[in-house]
C-alpha cells in the first residue's frame, strides 16, 4: 500500500463517514435509536486515523491493515445486502427471474470495495511491518527494489 492507495481508501471510508453522520443527523432530529450509527461512526474515524498515522509513516502497513480491514470487510457485507435488496426491488420480488443482475455502477461499485478489502486483508496477514517513505506515492516495483540494493 502506498500513499496512492492509503489515499484511496481514506477518501472511501471518509464518504461512508459522511454517509453515518448524515443517517445519525436524520435520527437524532426524528429521536430514534443511533447506538449503531455511533459505533460505525466511531469505527470509520478509528480507521481514517489509522491511515492518517500510515501516510505520514508513523504506522507499519500492517497494522493499519489490521484496523482498517475488519471496517471495510463490514461495509462491504453491508453494500451487498443492500444491493441485493435493491435488486429484488426492482426485480419485483424474489420470486421472478430474469432482468439485469446488477447495474454498471454497482459492477464497479463492487469491484471497488473487493479490491479495497483484498488488498487491506493481504497486508492485514502478510508479515510486511514497513512504513511508508516520505516519496513513496506509487507502489515500488518488486524488480527496481532488488537492483536498487545490488548497487
Amino acid at each position: 500500500m502506498c500513499k496512492i492507495g492509503v489515499l484511496a481508501i481514506g477518501a472511501d471510508l471518509y464518504h461512508s463517514a459522511s454517509q453515518h453522520f448524515q443517517t445519525l443527523l436524520f435520527l437524532l432530529q426524528n429521536e430514534q435509536s443511533i447506538r449503531r450509527v455511533l459505533f460505525d461512526l466511531a469505527a470509520h474515524f478509528f480507521a481514517l486515523g489509522a491511515l492518517v498515522l500510515t501516510f505520514r509513516g508513523r504506522v507499519n502497513r500492517r497494522s493499519a491493515a489490521r484496523i482498517v480491514f475488519p471496517v471495510l470487510a463490514v461495509r462491504f457485507a453491508m453494500e451487498l445486502e443492500e444491493l441485493q435488496r435493491a435488486k429484488a426491488a426492482r426485480v419485483g420480488g424474489e420470486g421472478e427471474a430474469g432482468g439485469q443482475v446488477f447495474s454498471l455502477g454497482e459492477i464497479l461499485l463492487l469491484t471497488k470495495s473487493m479490491m479495497f478489502v483484498g488488498i487491506t486483508a493481504k497486508l492485514a496477514m502478510g508479515k510486511d511491518t514497513s512504513c511508508i517513505d516520505h516519496d513513496e506515492w506509487l507502489p515500488k516495483r518488486q524488480g527496481t527494489q532488488e537492483h536498487n540494493h545490488q548497487s
